[in-house]
């Protein structure tokens, strides 16, 4: 009974962190796209090596270095 207790508050926890990510990460379109590209390249399970390099070029492009 208690692991139900730690799961539900682990959940929780975890939703809080990833509303809070979301929130300070996601605040113009460019990055709301990429994030929904590397979210569909995750579920068409692309290798999680080439989502990285390509979100690492594209920020490059579309931010600049530095």
């Amino acid at each position: 009974m208690m692991e139900q207790g730690v799961l539900g508050l682990f959940i929780g926890m975890l939703a809080l962190v990833l509303y809070n990510f979301g929130r300070t990460s996601l605040v113009d379109i460019p990055r709301i796209l990429m994030a929904a590209v590397a979210f569909l390249g995750i579920y068409k399970k692309i290798s999680l090596p080439y989502i990285l390099l390509a979100g690492g070029l594209l920020s490059i492009l579309v931010y600049g270095i530095g």
